[in-house]
Formats: C-alpha cells, sequence, structure tokens
C-alpha cells in the first residue's frame, strides 16, 4: 500500500525558518510542499521519510529565500496491482461504489466488478447484493467496511476551471440587459443542471467480485464470507450440522454443489452470513 520514493529538488527555505537547524527548516519545506499532493505517475504524498543529502544553499536577487537543493525520500500511497486492502463504503452512485480508507476517497469499484447479483435501487439510490438468502444494501450511511482487491491506479491531468464569472456574463449582468441572469447563468453552466463532479487526479479502480472479497464481518453489521472450496459430500454435510449447532455465530451454510463433480468430490461454494449481537 505505501512506497518510498527518492526525489531531487531545490527548496526554497523562507527567511524566517533560518534561525532553526538546517535539517528541520528544509524538512518543514518538503512537507509543505508535497505532503497530501498527488504526483503524477507517483501517488500521493503523505510525509517525508528522510534526508539523504543537504546541499549548498543559494541566494538569488530580489529573493530572500535561501534555495537549497537536497535529495530525500518520501512516503507515498500507490496501492499495487492485486493487492487485497479493508475500506468504508464513502458514497454510492449509478456509475459506482466509491471507498475510502480515512486519508483517501477516491477508491472506485465499478458495476462489473462487484458481487454477482448487486443491481442500483433508483428509489434508495444504493446498490444493493441480492442473493437467495436476502438483500444486503450497501449503504455509506451504515460505515460498512469491505474487502477489496486493487485491478488499476489511474492518473490524469486535471485542469481546475475557475470559479469566477465569465467576463461577458458580467458586463451583460451589469448593464441590466432584459434577460441578463439568465444569460449569465446559462454561461456559468448553472441554468437549473447539475454540474458534473471533477475528475480525481488519482484513482484507485478496484474489485469485491472474486472469492473472499465483499462485506466484512465485524461488530454489529451483518457481514459475508464466500469461501470456493472442493469437499466431499459428508463434509459438506457436517458444515451444516455446524451451522445448526452454532447459529449465534453462522447464520447459514449454502452448499452450492451443482457445479459439477471433480476428481470424485463436490465442487461448490459455501457463503457464511456472520454476525456479533
Amino acid at each position: 500500500m505505501f512506497t518510498l520514493v527518492e526525489m531531487k529538488d531545490a527548496i526554497p527555505v523562507p527567511a524566517s525558518e533560518l534561525d532553526k537547524p538546517r535539517p528541520v527548516a528544509v524538512g518543514n519545506q518538503i512537507e509543505q510542499k508535497y505532503c497530501n499532493r498527488v504526483l503524477l505517475d507517483v501517488g500521493l504524498c503523505i510525509s517525508l521519510y528522510e534526508l539523504t543529502e543537504i546541499g549548498d544553499g543559494l541566494i538569488y536577487q530580489s529573493d530572500s529565500a535561501v534555495h537549497i537543493r537536497v535529495r530525500f525520500t518520501l512516503l507515498v500511497f500507490r496501492p499495487f496491482i492485486g493487492e487485497v486492502l479493508v475500506g468504508t463504503i464513502y458514497k454510492s452512485t449509478p456509475h459506482g461504489l466509491w471507498l475510502s480508507v480515512g486519508f483517501f476517497n477516491d477508491i472506485f469499484i465499478p458495476p462489473h466488478f462487484m458481487l454477482d447479483g448487486s443491481e442500483w435501487d433508483a428509489d434508495q439510490r444504493l446498490w444493493v447484493w441480492k442473493s437467495q438468502h436476502g438483500d444486503a444494501a450497501l449503504d455509506p450511511e451504515l460505515g460498512s467496511q469491505v474487502r477489496f482487491r486493487v485491478t488499476n491506479s489511474v492518473f490524469r491531468h486535471v485542469e481546475r476551471p475557475s470559479k469566477a464569472p465569465p467576463a461577458a456574463a458580467a458586463a451583460v449582468a451589469a448593464a441590466a440587459v432584459p434577460g441578463a441572469e439568465k444569460t449569465a447563468a446559462a454561461m456559468e453552466g448553472v441554468d437549473g443542471e447539475e454540474e458534473e463532479e471533477p475528475q480525481p487526479v488519482f484513482q484507485v479502480m478496484a474489485s469485491i467480485k472474486d472469492d473472499g472479497l465483499g462485506l466484512v464481518a465485524g461488530g454489529n453489521d451483518i457481514g459475508v464470507l464466500t469461501l470456493r472450496v472442493i469437499a466431499s459430500t459428508q463434509l459438506l454435510r457436517r458444515l451444516r450440522e455446524i451451522a445448526k449447532e452454532f447459529p449465534e455465530l453462522v447464520r447459514r451454510v449454502v452448499d452450492r454443489s451443482n457445479k459439477g463433480i471433480v476428481g470424485g468430490n463436490q465442487q461448490g461454494h459455501l457463503v457464511f452470513h456472520t454476525s456479533e449481537e
């Protein structure tokens, strides 16, 4: 999930920081410049890890800051492809599900990477996983945890548009021409239409479709654990007996063994619905 990246840069240290030890002053400026920033094709910078080399300082004309060439290492968030992590449901939209890991909210699960049977409920505006055992709403307000697998990391060149009104619209509004307010609103793109949300600069694509992924059991939430097994019929029967003996731990054990027989053993899925009161 985290990686170390070596960097080199000319760091300007303002005159107000020159009374501090050089490593401290340089480190403060590096963290101010890089922390919580996305470096294209690198990742999200978390913090300064170490200072490797501090060079001499240079003072330029009409600039009171001292520019120091530095080699340093940054702690960067960029999960590798195939890594399995746990996040919290952050937002639900018709385009997919957004997860958060606390400091990073741009983890996206498209519909084709969700659990089989997941459908968008337009009335509740939620994704609902429908199965023969009941429906499970993927509701952001519940704070449910989801185990997911990283499939890709996407970096974008994003240009942030100015929030200021166009000069032409301001001039028309100032002239009080009939219909000026409607013209200005149309030019600003707020004529009763919802503006599209800006695309994140750094986005992690994820999947919850594989075995062992999906809702995580814990606390008072109902969790789902799916296991694919190749087991004998006797073992599957014994697991169902265990579920009956301990209903407070295992709600259901479902034998989806109509997939065929492999090597004389039954192949199928066991779905454990667990809850803690």
